[in-house]
């Protein structure tokens, strides 16, 4: 999971739970794999799942938000099950210079930056800047 474009990620940031719903509901989808893209980038708010401090998303929070969202009627029970991801544990979410660190100091160069190509980039325009692919190769010590 990685937070490598802060101006993108700052869409996100303090994005309420209702401002999710509205997006998430704007995708034509019918299983979990149709909104992905989006709650990728949506997981890194505040409101939602997100910690700035720890650099963590906290995907239990997520879900836990979307079931009280369910049970008070503010979503169906349908998109619960398309929105609710399957695991409950904390993922680190490193901002660009610290990706970059590590990867240096682990013997890696980076050798090509790009915008991920694919569906993600031609479904969910939306979402088209907060994807990056980041390319490490490593060097030989």
């Amino acid at each position: 999971m990685g937070r490598y474009d802060n101006e993108q990620a700052n869409r996100y940031m303090n994005m309420s739970a209702g401002q999710a719903i509205e997006c998430l509901r704007r995708i034509q989808g019918e299983v979990h794999d149709d909104y992905a893209p989006l709650i990728i980038c949506l997981m890194h708010s505040q409101n939602l799942s997100f910690s700035p401090a720890q650099s963590i998303v906290d995907c239990e929070r997520w879900n836990q938000t979307l079931m009280k969202l369910r049970d008070q009627g503010y979503i169906t029970g349908g998109e619960y099950r398309n929105w609710r991801l399957q695991f409950d544990f904390k993922l680190l979410s490193p901002d660009q210079d610290v990706l970059f660190k590590e990867a240096r100091a682990a013997n890696f160069s980076l050798s090509e930056t790009r915008p991920v190509q694919g569906a993600y980039v031609d479904k969910w325009a939306d979402t088209i800047e907060f994807y990056k692919l980041y390319n490490f190769e490593n060097i030989a010590p």
